[in-house]
């Protein structure tokens, strides 16, 4: 049976790659950094995925623990999904979050490097990245990094291509424009909107307040972004690509359209206040083609049913 390793196992992504990948009949090594809680919904998940699927406790900046980990099981793939992972966040803890989102890319490559050289790794990127424009974002668009958490992606990005020329490692990234699911963090926009918007219709919130309503964003779905995470893997040459959906909306027609489902009109209980911090991109929308040709992917979930999804997922889990 083939093993692959999975990090950021707790996280939205992580979990729900996770989940395809044991299916799929491969020996899953899940990595995270505390022990899974049966308090959590996520966890439990995980517990359930049966012999297929376990589970290690490493903190990836710890280089001894992650050459021990890679040196024990010498995966198939790595597939680098630990990081912290929130822009506005990152603000709070530039320094961890450089750290975190840098050292541990390194320590994995140089395990990789000295331990497994077969092995292939996946690293997950951001296009947060690159410079807001009005044209769709591709692979060589202009960089401008607005945020510690994007400054991080690149700088593993960069550090990535240059094992891979250097060293030979096996190691491509995964550009990703924005991608939900029920899983997301009440700290992403769309999972504050799709929350506010269920309570509201309940009668247990009366506003939904948001710094800004103008910011183009490509939004994806997240299982969908890691079936893309899968056929990386299966690349037989490393490459750098964009993952996108290639349609954009503003935060205002996703909130339009969270509160048109629940047959709400937004302006009623909308309210916008200013942002401490200076606005980011103000338009992010990708171009998918280079994915499509080398990978047969293509996103099939757009934001409004994206939007749908989420609202009556956190209608159901109301009490």
């Amino acid at each position: 049976m083939k093993t692959v390793i999975v990090t950021g196992a707790q996280g939205q992504d992580g979990s729900i790659l996770i989940e395809k990948l044991a299916s799929s009949g491969l020996e899953v090594i899940g990595v995270g950094r505390r022990r899974l809680d049966d308090h959590s919904l996520r966890d439990r998940k995980l517990m359930s995925l049966g012999p297929n699927f376990k589970y290690q406790i490493c903190d990836l900046r710890d280089s001894s623990r992650v050459h021990e980990l890679i040196a024990t099981f010498r995966p198939g793939v790595v597939y680098n999904l630990a990081a912290m992972s929130s822009p506005a966040e990152s603000w709070d803890n530039p320094g961890g979050t450089l750290q975190n989102d840098t050292l541990s890319v390194i320590n994995l490559l140089d395990s990789i490097r000295f331990n497994s050289l077969g092995t292939k790794l996946v690293q997950a990127c951001t296009a947060a990245i690159y410079q807001s424009s009005d044209q769709p974002i591709s692979e060589n668009s202009p960089i401008q990094m607005t945020n510690p958490y994007a400054a991080a992606k690149h700088t593993s990005l960069s550090i990535c291509q240059q094992y891979r020329e250097r060293y030979g490692v096996w190691v491509s990234n995964a550009i990703m424009f924005n991608h939900e699911s029920q899983w997301r963090p009440d700290t992403f926009v769309t999972r504050k909107i799709s929350k506010a918007v269920a309570r509201i219709k309940m009668g247990q919130q009366s506003k939904l307040s948001l710094w800004t309503l103008d910011p183009v964003r490509d939004w994806g779905w997240a299982s969908e972004f890691m079936d893309a995470f899968q056929l990386f893997g299966q690349l037989d040459t490393p490459r750098d690509l964009i993952l996108a959906t290639g349609v954009g909306a503003s935060i205002r027609s996703f909130v339009e359209k969270a509160f048109s489902i629940v047959g709400l009109d937004s302006e009623e209980f909308l309210e916008t206040s200013i942002s401490p911090l200076k606005s980011s991109v103000d338009t992010s929308i990708g171009n998918p083609e280079e994915a499509r040709s080398a990978l047969g992917w293509k996103a099939t979930i757009l934001w409004p049913e994206i939007a749908e999804r989420m609202v009556q997922y956190d209608l159901q889990q109301l009490p």
